[in-house]
């Protein structure tokens, strides 16, 4: 099992380090061998907040997930502004990986991709972290901010963990 990490972050080792915090135990398994078992680990969590500063929304994002059971690791610091902004995404169709960073867009062969498709997104107030494997397991994270003067706004959060059928 591959997990993306932000910067900074050292990638889980162990199942137990990749237990969302605050569920006593995995959800269900499927399979009677202990070769043949996966863990099941479907969850969504939308939220939008209006008239909050960035660090009350993110408050609100904590409480909210750590309810459902849902790891939140981002950071408020980088993502008012990130040490490395960047956009990137790309896509395999048709034996290719066509890629795209910033105004960019180039194409080379699909043997290097390790998804079917993935998007980092890190900009002041906005990133995203997306990723479709090629067994059709996804993941998706959104949170942006947006300013409706110097200090309030309205946030948009989106997690989903969708395991391949």
């Amino acid at each position: 099992m591959s997990r993306l990490t932000r910067a900074g972050q050292q990638p889980a080792e162990t199942a137990e380090a990749l237990k969302p915090r605050g569920q006593a135990e995995w959800p269900a398994v499927v399979g009677s061998s202990t070769s043949a078992r996966r863990l099941i680990m479907n969850y969504e969590i939308e939220i939008t907040r209006r008239n909050v500063t960035p660090a009350k929304f993110f408050a609100e994002i904590r409480f909210a997930c750590k309810k459902k059971g849902i790891d939140f690791c981002l950071d408020l610091s980088q993502f008012m502004s990130p040490i490395q902004p960047g956009n990137y995404r790309y896509f395999v169709q048709d034996g290719k990986k066509i890629c795209y960073n910033g105004e960019w867009r180039y194409e080379c062969p699909a043997e290097d991709a390790p998804c079917q498709s993935e998007v980092c997104r890190d900009l002041p107030y906005d990133c995203q972290t997306y990723v479709l494997n090629f067994d059709g397991s996804c993941y998706n994270e959104i949170c942006e901010f947006t300013f409706d003067d110097e200090k309030r706004g309205t946030g948009y959060y989106y997690q989903m963990n969708r395991d391949a059928e």
